[in-house]
């Protein structure tokens, strides 16, 4: 949207474009490989996923995966919303801030 009202031709947008649909594909399939792997091995804390990684022995019985297991699912999806609305609050705070910022200093 913002190539469109800045004017720029089709030359230099499409490409970026582009490259923004290729990386986030990257990372979306590495997120879900992740993903696959830790629901088909039982892993939920970062502690099972590295020693899992490592080739080690998971242990599962410890205080925060047992208390991570027993959440509900509803439960952790609010909670990603929650953190969603949170971080999408706190970078629209400091980016409108620093625009005023700069606007500020630049003028």
């Amino acid at each position: 949207l913002q190539a469109f009202v800045w004017d720029w031709p089709l030359e230099q947008t499409v490409p970026t474009f582009v490259l923004a649909l290729v990386l986030w594909g990257v990372a979306m399939f590495a997120a879900c490989w992740v993903d696959r792997i830790k629901k088909s091995h039982d892993l939920v804390t970062y502690g099972e996923i590295l020693a899992y990684w490592k080739g080690e022995a998971v242990d599962r019985d410890t205080e925060r995966g047992r208390r991570e297991r027993m959440i509900p699912s509803w439960m952790k999806a609010i909670r990603t919303v929650g953190m969603t609305l949170l971080a999408m609050a706190v970078g629209a705070f400091v980016g409108y801030g620093g625009a005023a910022l700069a606007n500020m200093l630049l003028g």
